[in-house]
């Protein structure tokens, strides 16, 4: 299994996955798929379309292989919702969810909670596998990764003031997150900084 090293909350629910700079979905696993949003980040990417350019590269590189997968509130499905002065309603939402499937060949699945969504990528993974029975696999020709990344480094650096050169500092003196309380904090490195880390890593 690889994830995208962006996908920080999720990466800690899949320890043995590699982490990576993933150009297409936010989990790929034997030519399989999985595109993760928020609710919030779902609604937000069907006003600006960005969603179904998602959808037209899920489907050109992993054909009959890709899923959205929604997490959050689904009660709010039904109500009408504004992001940034604009208006989207119930009826725009399954809208787009019936185009993503219709026209682009996307299906969207939708989880109420975290570890929803963990069982739910487990179980599709699990069932693609099954469905291949065993057959050679056949990989995209293009490449999905930029490049590998160290997976403390990247969850690091997605928490605000922690650049390269603090965060590289952060390990070098912890070694493990699990050092983080026990340990004193390196100079430089601020106990709001900790506190952030922390928190992320909930």
């Amino acid at each position: 299994m690889i994830i995208d090293y962006r996908e920080t909350t999720i990466i800690k629910y899949f320890p043995q996955a590699e982490i990576c700079n993933l150009l297409i979905g936010d989990i790929v696993e034997n030519g399989y798929c999985i595109e993760r949003k928020s609710y919030t980040d779902f609604l937000n990417s069907i006003l600006n379309n960005h969603i179904f350019n998602q959808a037209i590269n899920m489907h050109t590189n992993f054909p009959g292989k890709c899923v959205i997968i929604v997490e959050g509130d689904l009660k709010s499905l039904s109500q009408t919702a504004y992001f940034g002065g604009y208006k989207i309603t119930a009826e725009g939402i399954r809208g787009a969810i019936a185009s993503l499937y219709t026209k682009y060949h996307v299906p969207v699945l939708l989880c109420s909670t975290r570890n929803g969504f963990v069982e739910m990528v487990n179980k599709l993974l699990e069932k693609h596998k099954e469905s291949m029975n065993g057959a050679d696999l056949t990989f995209i020709e293009q490449p999905v990764c930029k490049a590998h990344a160290n997976p403390k480094l990247q969850v690091l650096l997605q928490i605000p003031k922690i650049g390269q050169g603090k965060a590289k500092k952060i390990l070098d003196h912890y070694g493990t997150f699990e050092n983080l309380k026990t340990m004193d904090r390196p100079k430089g490195v601020s106990e709001t900084d900790i506190n952030n880390i922390l928190e992320i890593l909930k």
